[in-house]
C-alpha cells in the first residue's frame, strides 16, 4: 500500500477519533457502576409482500433462510449507507479505565454482530413484547469490545404475521439520546424504501450467499470512515455554570457536613423500598393511548393552550397520588430536554448523538385538587412554562459534570454517592422521557415512492436507573397514537403499584379530553 494511502487512512481515522465528552462519561460511567443497561426503540413493520417463509408452517430459528438471507440482502446496504452518514454508528471506546477515555473508529462491522433475527416470537402480544424489551435493555453493551459498534438490531417475525416484522433498535446512550433514536431509524426506513439499482438487484439475484458490495466475504459491512466525528455536547454550546450557579453547590456538598446536608434536603418521594447496591434489574410494562383518544387530547390541549406531554405528566403526578392513597405529597421529577438548538452553531436535528439537558422539578401536589378541571389544566399551563424556561439552566446542570473529578473512579462514586446522599437512595420520584412525534409517518404521506417497508407502530423504553429516578414513563408518538413504557427497577416499587398508576394515568388523561 502507498504511503499516500496510509496517510489517508491515518486521516479518516483521526476524524473519526476523540475523547468522550462530560454526557458521554456521564452515560459510559453508568454501565460502569452498573446501575444502568441501555435504551431502544421499535418498530413494528407492515410489508407490502409475505416474507419467504418456507412451506411448512415452522417458526424454527434453523428453518427460515430464506427471510435471513432477504434481510440481509435488504440490511447490509442500508447499514453500510447509515454508518457511513452517522459516524458514531461505528465507533468503540477505547481507554475506558483511563482518565481520558476516547471514541475509537471501526473499518468493518460484523453483520452478525449487529442484526439477531428471531423467527415465531408472538410480537403483536404485549406480554410476549415486554419480555423482549426487558431482555433487550437489561443486556449491556461490551465496552471492551475492539469490533462490535454501540448499537444493533433485533428483528422479530412469526408466520401468522408474514406481511409484518418487528425491529427494534437498541443503542448505547454514550451514542445517542431518544430523539436519536428515531433519526436512525427513520434514515434506516428510508434507505430500505428506496428502490434499488440495476447493478444491486442483478447482485441480490445472482449471489446466492446474499452479499454485495456493502460486505466482504465474511459478511463484514466496510466503513469508509470518511464523516469527522463532531465534537460533544459540552464543546458546542456556550451555556456552562456560573459561580453564582456553584456556590450553593459548594456549600452543601464541600462544605456542609453529611448529616446537616441530609437535614436541609427537601423530602419527596422516592419508591417503597430503599435502593441498595446491586445490578440493574428493569422490568417493562408497555400501554397505549388509542389514535382515537389521542387524536381528542391534542385537539384539547390545544383548547386549554398547552400540550399532550404536560398532560401526561400531570396525569402521572395525579395518578401516584391516587395509587400510594396520598391526598398531598412531595415529588421530584426529572424531564429530559433536547439541547440540540442550545448549540452554536445549532445542532442539526438530524444528527445522532447526545443532546439532552435535564429539567428538575420539586413540588408538592394535592390530588383534591388536580382532580378539578380547571386545576389541573392551569397545572399543565404551569408545567409547560416552565420547561420552556429551563432550556439553559437544564444545560447548566449538565455541563456541571465537568466538575466531577476523575474518571472513572470519582464518576463511579458519584452514583454509589446516592445511597446516603438522596432519599431511599434515589435521585428523583419519576421521570417522563417524550420522544415527542416520530415524524416517519409525515415522511411516508410526502414521498412519492411506494413504501415497501412501512411504520404503523412504535414503543420507546429505557432502563432503570438503580439510584435514578423511581420509574420511568417513555413515550413515542406514532401514526396518530401514542404508546408508552413504564419501567423501574425491579423491587423499587411493586407490581401492582406499577399497574395502578398505569391505569390511573389513563383514566386521568380520559377524564381531561372530557372535561368541561
Amino acid at each position: 500500500m502507498s504511503n499516500s494511502n496510509n496517510n489517508n487512512q491515518t486521516r479518516e481515522k483521526l476524524n473519526h477519533s476523540r475523547g468522550l465528552g462530560l454526557l458521554e462519561r456521564y452515560q459510559v460511567s453508568k454501565q460502569l457502576a452498573n446501575v444502568y443497561g441501555t435504551l431502544l426503540l421499535s418498530a413494528h413493520i407492515q410489508l407490502d409482500y409475505p416474507l419467504p417463509f418456507n412451506n411448512n408452517n415452522n417458526n424454527n430459528n434453523n428453518d427460515n433462510d430464506n427471510v435471513d438471507r432477504y434481510l440481509y440482502n435488504k440490511l447490509s446496504r442500508a447499514i453500510q449507507l447509515l454508518c457511513n452518514e452517522q459516524p458514531l454508528l461505528s465507533v468503540t471506546i477505547a481507554d475506558i479505565e483511563t482518565t481520558t477515555p476516547r471514541f475509537n473508529p471501526i473499518d468493518s462491522i460484523d453483520y452478525n454482530d449487529l442484526v439477531t433475527v428471531d423467527h415465531g416470537i408472538a410480537f403483536f402480544d404485549d406480554t410476549v413484547l415486554t419480555s423482549v424489551l426487558e431482555k433487550e435493555i437489561g443486556t449491556d453493551f461490551d465496552l471492551t469490545s475492539k469490533t462490535v459498534p454501540l448499537w444493533r438490531l433485533h428483528i422479530l417475525t412469526h408466520q401468522d404475521r408474514s406481511t409484518e416484522l418487528f425491529v427494534i433498535l437498541t443503542v448505547h446512550h454514550v451514542i445517542s439520546d431518544g430523539l436519536s433514536t428515531t433519526i436512525i431509524l427513520s434514515r434506516l426506513l428510508e434507505l430500505l424504501n428506496q428502490p434499488e439499482t440495476k447493478t444491486e438487484t442483478e447482485s441480490n439475484d445472482n449471489d446466492e450467499n446474499g452479499q454485495d458490495g456493502a460486505t466482504n466475504n465474511n459478511n463484514n459491512i466496510i466503513i469508509d470512515n470518511s464523516t469527522k466525528l463532531n465534537e460533544s455536547l459540552d464543546k458546542r454550546t456556550p451555556h456552562h455554570p456560573t459561580a453564582m450557579d456553584l456556590l450553593p453547590i459548594i456549600i452543601k456538598h464541600k462544605l456542609l457536613p453529611s448529616f446537616i446536608t441530609r437535614y436541609f434536603e427537601v423530602p419527596f418521594w422516592a419508591g417503597q423500598t430503599p435502593a441498595v447496591k446491586q445490578t440493574h434489574n428493569t422490568l417493562v410494562r408497555v400501554f397505549e393511548i388509542p389514535a382515537d383518544k389521542f387524536t381528542k387530547l391534542l385537539n384539547k390541549c390545544k383548547l386549554e393552550k398547552t400540550t399532550p406531554h404536560a398532560a401526561i405528566y400531570i396525569s402521572t403526578i395525579l395518578a401516584n397520588l391516587i395509587a400510594l392513597s396520598q391526598d398531598t405529597m412531595s415529588l421530584r421529577t426529572c424531564t429530559p430536554i433536547n439541547a440540540r438548538s442550545l448549540c452554536v452553531p445549532e445542532a442539526p436535528q438530524s444528527e445522532v448523538g447526545n443532546f439532552v439537558g435535564s429539567f428538575d422539578r420539586s413540588k408538592s401536589y394535592s390530588a383534591t385538587i388536580l382532580r378539578e378541571s380547571n386545576q389541573f389544566w392551569e397545572a399543565c399551563r404551569e408545567y409547560k412554562t416552565d420547561l420552556a424556561a429551563s432550556s439553559i439552566g437544564a444545560i447548566k446542570s449538565t455541563n456541571m459534570l465537568h466538575y466531577v473529578g476523575d474518571f472513572p473512579s470519582k464518576w463511579i462514586e458519584f452514583w454509589t454517592s446516592k445511597l446516603t446522599s438522596t432519599p431511599m437512595g434515589r435521585s428523583c420520584s419519576f421521570e417522563v422521557s417524550d420522544v415527542g412525534r416520530w415524524g416517519q409517518q409525515q415522511q411516508q404521506q410526502q414521498t412519492s415512492q411506494p413504501q415497501q417497508w412501512k411504520l404503523i407502530s412504535s414503543t420507546y423504553a429505557q432502563s432503570a436507573n438503580v439510584y435514578g429516578s423511581t420509574f420511568n414513563i417513555n413515550l413515542v408518538s406514532v401514526c396518530g397514537s401514542s404508546r408508552a413504557t413504564c419501567t423501574w427497577q425491579k423491587g423499587s416499587v411493586d407490581e401492582n403499584t406499577i399497574q395502578t398508576i398505569i391505569d390511573n394515568i389513563l383514566q386521568s388523561l380520559d377524564n381531561c379530553i372530557h372535561s368541561n
